[in-house]
């Protein structure tokens, strides 16, 4: 049995092309994208998708945060992730 190598995209231009496509249909700009520690974080409206970075060609999500706090998508990702909360 041979096993197919997964293709990983990197290109974040790709990325957001893809999550906004017909298939997926987010709403999203760049600003919504954000990269820390070898993972991808999604703004979503409040809804946090985290990815492994480079993502797969399935564009599987890891986990979801809830940003129930005030602060900006950034520094809740940044204030989670101090915490190593994030598995």
């Amino acid at each position: 049995m041979k096993l197919n190598k997964m293709n990983y995209i990197s290109d974040i231009n790709e990325i957001l092309n893809t999550f906004t496509n017909a298939k997926y249909g987010m709403r999203l700009k760049k600003e919504d994208l954000y990269i820390k520690d070898n993972r991808l974080y999604v703004n979503q409206d409040g809804e946090i998708g985290v990815y492994s970075y480079p993502v797969n060609e399935y564009f599987e999500s890891e986990n979801t945060l809830w940003n129930i706090t005030e602060l900006p998508f950034k520094q809740f990702v940044d204030f989670v992730a101090a915490q190593g909360t994030i598995q």
